[in-house]
């Protein structure tokens, strides 16, 4: 029910913003912008991919969280890169018990993580939705997703890794992303009362964090994005939840997990 509400909302946004009495032409863009996020547009469709992915997603079961990852793959080394320790600090996060230690020979007691033979892929299903490598041609329209709640980011890199010396192996899968940076003050919109019903949020425009790791269990939700003008304020970008099927959180959670 909170979704139907939702569009409702939008719907009625957008009439109301059509109906303001003289309009600016910023107006006019800003508008313009909302109407092609929500009808769709060759942008929106490479932002989120293509529209059997998104009808997927719609009709995902809330607690849907299988990840399938594709047959295709590329045998990657991490440190030419520069994201082994990128990678070896968020498996030692995660795994604090193996003591694992950098190939380098740094250290002399523990678990050597190899910079070699990781895999590189250019999308993962997970549940119903799929998210790309923005560094990968096939995964680029799928290369937005939010994590830890409602935090905007690009997806640069998804990987599995091994933990050698384990009996099974242990395997990791994980992500990449760069997180969409908060603006230093609150900008006033006329959806402002309503963003987190309607899904909405802004953010500096093209402006990303450090690299940095997560689980691939770790994404919550896709979503489209413009750059919209503010008068004496700027560019900025505004995002757009793309999840009609489930209820928006009353806060959105953008503390960076460890």
């Amino acid at each position: 029910m909170r979704a139907w509400w939702k569009s409702i909302l939008i719907q009625e946004l957008l009439m109301h913003l059509q109906a303001r009495p003289n309009q600016t032409d910023e107006d006019e863009e800003i508008v313009q912008l909302l109407l092609k996020a929500v009808k769709g547009g060759a942008e929106l469709d490479r932002q989120r991919g293509t529209l059997m992915n998104y009808l997927a997603l719609l009709s995902a079961p809330e607690d849907s969280v299988k990840i399938v990852l594709p047959n295709q793959f590329k045998i990657i080394a991490l440190r030419p890169l520069n994201i082994y320790p990128i990678v070896l600090h968020f498996l030692r996060l995660q795994f604090p018990h193996l003591n694992l230690i950098s190939d380098a020979g740094e250290a002399l007691h523990g678990i050597p993580f190899e910079s070699r033979g990781a895999r590189s892929y250019a999308t993962v299903n997970i549940g119903a939705a799929k998210y790309g490598s923005s560094l990968h041609h096939r995964g680029k329209g799928f290369c937005y997703g939010y994590v830890d709640g409602r935090h905007a980011a690009r997806v640069d890199y998804i990987l599995s890794v091994t933990i050698p010396h384990q009996n099974p192996p242990v395997i990791v899968n994980l992500a990449l992303i760069r997180r969409f940076q908060e603006p230093a003050l609150d900008i006033e919109h006329p959806w402002s009362l309503s963003a987190t019903d309607l899904g909405l949020a802004t953010w500096k425009y093209n402006e990303l964090g450090n690299l940095e790791a997560c689980r691939l269990e770790d994404f919550t939700g896709q979503f489209a994005f413009a750059r919209i003008r503010v008068p004496r304020a700027g560019h900025f970008w505004v995002t757009f939840s793309l999840d009609t099927t489930t209820q928006e959180p009353d806060s959105s959670d953008n503390e960076p997990r460890e």
